[in-house]
């Protein structure tokens, strides 16, 4: 029996989404630690932009539970930036998906920078706060790791046609 186009795309962007929290979570070198790119952020960014209908604010709030689970932040943390990345993601979906690389890199940068500084100001309230200018890397290791995370991914729904 075939699976639906439903179920594969739970299928699909669920295994998606549990592999980039693998490696937002997978151990690294200490010296390391603040170029990991925000795994789960691009791929969110990815899917909203990709399947716009069906993938928004509610699975963005989810992603970011977990996120704050794993991290083990306070509750709400990552899922409030989630919120408002994946909607600046879903008004400029249209935009995006037309822009050359290099302008699609440079969004990405500014979705990442954009959650970061969101995260910081959290953190910042409750004393929390990072006190180095490294904490800002992330940006620019998720822009540099756009490109191949899109094709990855665009593959991925094109073999599995999710639409």
């Amino acid at each position: 029996m075939a699976a639906s186009n439903t179920q594969k795309m739970i299928l699909v962007i669920g295994f998606s989404f549990i592999v980039a929290l693998l490696l937002s979570i997978f151990p690294i070198p200490t010296w390391t630690i603040w170029f990991r790119p925000e795994w789960v952020l691009l791929v969110m960014i990815y899917w909203v932009v990709a399947l716009p209908q069906r993938i928004g604010i509610g699975i963005a709030w989810c992603m970011g539970i977990f996120v704050d689970v794993l991290n083990g932040t306070i509750l709400g943390e990552h899922a409030l930036a989630f919120i408002i990345i994946a909607y600046l993601a879903m008004k400029s979906y249209r935009q995006f998906r037309l822009s050359p690389w290099w302008q699609q890199m440079i969004s990405v940068c500014i979705f990442v920078g954009i959650y970061q500084l969101i995260i910081f100001v959290l953190q910042g309230i409750t004393g929390h706060a990072p006190k180095t200018v490294l904490y800002w890397l992330p940006s620019i290791t998720s822009m540099l790791l756009w490109p191949w995370i899109y094709v990855v991914l665009r593959n991925l729904r094109r073999r599995y046609q999710l639409t």
